[in-house]
């Protein structure tokens, strides 16, 4: 293996890896989608929390990061885009309560937005 870098205090981050092409800027190859890991907007309770880890126009790219998420351990999936809103949002969850989600926010060591489909508003 050739070390072509490091990234210091790298370690205490969570890292995931994708396969990507500079020449299309694109992940290659296109992975199988597993349609358990995208739902439908209305479907979400609204009543839930969310921790919103990412917002991407490719919906297989979107559902392979909740893939990856998932397959480490976090309750990951994506969740469709409303009429007119942009993104198919990657989403950990649902927590019980704003404040719950914001301390697995906090140990997540990400940036990440708190996301409730009745409401949207964006923090940590």
């Amino acid at each position: 293996m050739t070390v072509t870098g490091r990234v210091k205090g790298g370690a205490k981050d969570y890292w995931i890896t994708l396969p990507w092409s500079p020449e299309t800027g694109t992940a290659s190859p296109t992975p199988e989608i597993p349609e358990s890991t995208v739902v439908a907007e209305d479907s979400v309770p609204s009543s839930e929390v969310f921790l919103q880890v990412s917002s991407s126009q490719n919906k297989a790219w979107a559902s392979e990061l909740a893939s990856q998420l998932s397959s480490a351990g976090l309750p990951a999936r994506v969740i469709d885009p409303r009429a007119g809103e942009e993104g198919f949002r990657v989403v950990l969850g649902p927590y019980p309560t704003r404040e719950v989600a914001e301390s697995a926010g906090r140990r997540l060591g990400r940036p990440f937005f708190i996301y409730q489909p009745d409401r949207q508003d964006a923090s940590p």
